[in-house]
């Protein structure tokens, strides 16, 4: 005699299956297409601490080494995308970004503090 898998069985797999391929795809598969807001100078020079605490995409030039402190550099930024060229400060952490000279452009990836500093989560070159 054949062993059969009861269909209510077969109903509840199917689904619960789905469900664990999709929470894998979610957490292995990077960010999907949950790219983060592109930054807007307007809206940050308008009010930067209603900012606080989003993370937003920014392609910049780098302008100039403002200061080395405590923990990385603070770095003046052309915005390419949205600013129009116009400059921020942005905080620059240690070990992220390695040598950074003028001119150099990347995508970064920035989180805006409590206070309306802009602090710099990832870069890359492009």
């Amino acid at each position: 005699m054949k062993a059969r898998i009861h269909p209510a069985l077969v109903a509840l797999i199917i689904p619960l299956a789905a469900v664990v391929v999709g929470g894998l795809i979610v957490a292995f598969g990077g960010r999907g297409g949950a790219e983060a807001e592109t930054f807007s100078y307007e809206r940050y020079i308008k009010a930067p601490v209603q900012l606080s605490g989003n993370e937003y995409s920014i392609k910049a030039e780098i302008d100039l080494l403002l200061a080395n402190v405590q923990g990385g550099r603070v770095v003046s930024v052309k915005c390419l995308d949205g600013g129009f060229g116009d400059k921020i400060a942005v905080f620059v952490p240690d070990g992220i970004g390695g040598a950074i000279y003028t001119g150099q452009r990347y995508d970064m990836k920035v989180k805006v503090g409590p206070k309306g500093g802009i602090d710099v989560l990832e870069m890359k070159k492009f």
